[in-house]
């Protein structure tokens, strides 16, 4: 910002960084930490509108009946870019500012999950990388009792589009399921899937548990999902028409969610 100031300025009339850093902050422009967000091109932009727009009439009754499902990873040892220290200078090193972390960053569990209006679904270990093949059984083996659960017997799906997804095997799979998908919802796009915010509440209540084994980690993550509540559930769900109401008049691009 002072080099562009600057260009083309005699010397004796520049201004120094220190004084443009002062007249940012006391415009209200202080140092923060950038958000961080996908990738949006205009292709993405574009879907992003065309989906809210499609689907903001729907009210929270539709909804109800969708599943929302996802994969996650959960660490033994995730790094908090959100944690900071206040110390004196020459203080870095002193033992209380410094966050410890293993040489192999403790590892860390795959699950597959699911979100519905009458609570959490199945969380499912994933041993390894989830492929067409093991996906398909996934799904023969949880979505009947989910749509039990439901009372459904043709629910919608919202899950990003990962090849996994949207292989012919699964598309196939979910027809003899009656699982129906809502096949246009937008790449890129977290923040018009609630499963994301439930994701995020459930590794900060693992994470307050302060996990120090894989073993310990793997029975906090069972032991907190089983704990989460159906109004938590819903207050998620519910605010789906908000989002796409917040897409629309963001014309598509980020939104606070």
């Amino acid at each position: 910002m002072t080099k562009e100031i600057n260009q083309g300025m005699e010397e004796e009339e520049q201004l120094s960084t220190r004084t443009v850093s002062r007249i940012a902050i006391n415009n209200g422009l202080k140092s923060r930490r950038p958000c961080v967000k996908p990738q949006l091109l205009e292709s993405h932009i574009f879907d992003r509108l065309t989906f809210a727009r499609e689907y903001v009439s729907r009210t929270s009754h539709f909804w109800m009946y969708v599943l929302y499902c996802d994969e996650v990873k959960v660490e033994l040892e995730p790094i908090d870019a959100r944690k900071r220290v206040r110390r004196r200078t020459g203080e870095r090193l002193v033992p209380k500012n410094v966050v410890g972390k293993s040489k192999f960053g403790g590892g860390s569990v795959m699950y597959w999950g699911c979100l519905t209006w009458n609570g959490p679904g199945p969380l499912i270990l994933i041993p390894d990388t989830l492929k067409a093949d093991n996906y398909k059984v996934l799904l023969e083996n949880q979505i009947p009792q989910i749509k039990q659960n439901m009372n459904m017997q043709s629910p919608y799906q919202l899950e990003d589009h990962s090849s996994t997804h949207d292989s012919h095997l699964i598309k196939q799979t979910k027809e003899d399921l009656n699982l129906r998908t809502l096949n246009n919802f937008p790449a890129r796009s977290p923040n018009l899937d609630p499963i994301e915010n439930l994701w995020s509440y459930w590794k900060d209540r693992i994470r307050e548990r302060n996990p120090q084994t894989l073993d310990k980690l793997q029975v906090y993550v069972s032991q907190e999902w089983n704990r989460i509540s159906v109004d938590i559930c819903r207050k998620y769900i519910s605010s789906m028409p908000r989002r796409l109401q917040a897409i629309i008049e963001a014309k598509g691009s980020y939104t606070k969610y």
